[in-house]
């Protein structure tokens, strides 16, 4: 079962899943400034769990917005996982998401794969 928001445009939300070493944020909602540290807290800590090389996973299906400061967010925390050997990683991009990674050069961070699913 794929794992859903409660219903558009609700608040933003974060649900991590951690799978075979490494970590997925389910994120809903918007990112913006008021969320971008929402998203960096909820990741920042579990990603000092996982083994070097580990991606950290954002997808980001189910978002609805995110603005610069969303951007800035995900790139803050993928500087900080960095040097730990780690990674950030976004999939599940639609064309209008992939397309502002692209514009803004951040398509790096972008990886094609479907959505995660949880068990419930």
């Amino acid at each position: 079962m794929s794992l859903d928001c409660a219903s558009p445009g609700e608040a933003f939300t974060v649900d991590v899943v951690q799978l075979d070493g490494s970590a997925t944020a389910i994120v809903c909602g918007e990112l913006d400034i008021a969320t971008a540290p929402d998203l960096f807290d909820s990741l920042s800590d579990k990603a000092r769990q996982l083994p070097p090389g580990a991606d950290i996973v954002i997808d980001i299906g189910q978002l609805e917005f995110i603005d610069a400061s969303g951007l800035a967010g995900i790139v803050r925390l993928d500087n900080h996982v960095r040097p730990c050997g780690r990674r950030v990683r976004v999939e599940s991009a639609g064309p209008w998401m992939r397309r502002i990674f692209e514009i803004t050069g951040l398509d790096g961070l972008l990886r094609r794969s479907e959505s995660v699913e949880r068990v419930e």
